[in-house]
């Protein structure tokens, strides 16, 4: 049996998600990279000033997990969009 095409209201519908789960990817990805740059900066003052090099440190290592978890994110957000981009290319327009 065929499979049954899905009406034009849910390829929109469609469409409009994949652009939300690519803006959400492009937003996480932002984050990841903030948090990076804020674990840098900590690091780089822990450097500089040794009365605040146990807190630094902690903040860093904090800010790396929260940039580690943002890209875990963002790539299972990204396999979202692949997965349903390349199924709607497969499937059949009426």
């Amino acid at each position: 049996m065929p499979e049954k095409s899905p009406s034009p209201g849910a390829e929109e519908r469609l469409a409009s998600l994949l652009a939300d789960l690519d803006e959400l990817h492009r937003y996480l990805d932002e984050r990841g990279r903030h948090s990076s740059e804020l674990a840098r900066r900590f690091l780089a003052n822990a450097r500089r000033d040794s009365a605040s090099r146990a807190y630094d440190e902690r903040q860093a290592t904090m800010l790396e997990y929260q940039r580690y978890i943002w890209a875990e994110i963002a790539g299972r957000v990204e396999q979202l969009i692949n997965r349903y981009s390349e199924k709607e290319a497969r499937e059949p327009r009426p």
